[in-house]
């Protein structure tokens, strides 16, 4: 293989579009977290707390991909939503959280 093949698509290497995905990212995020936030008139104490502690460790992956992997910036935000769909979902039929 030729070492042209591992390299980004030149997409990626402007600088202009790399700024782009990681405030879509940034603004995704932010965007989740108020739903995080309302998680607290939906479930149990516990299960918020569990929920922050994973969106700050996600916000720690945001932070850490920045500079590096716009692409990952992009996938945080959608990535912390399905967890919280799918805490949500799983305490509503497995532990009969309700509102």
């Amino acid at each position: 293989m030729d070492s042209a093949d591992h390299q980004a698509p030149s997409f990626w290497k402007r600088s202009a579009t790399r700024q782009t995905a990681r405030w879509l990212g940034l603004v995704g995020f932010v965007a989740v977290a108020w739903l995080y936030l309302a998680t607290g008139l939906l479930a149990p104490m516990w299960a918020v707390v569990v929920l922050w502690v994973i969106w700050v460790l996600l916000l720690v992956v945001l932070v850490r991909a920045w500079k590096t992997n716009p692409w990952l910036v992009l996938g945080v935000p959608l990535f912390a939503y399905l967890i919280w769909a799918a805490v949500l979902l799983a305490g509503e039929f497995f532990l009969d959280w309700t509102a």
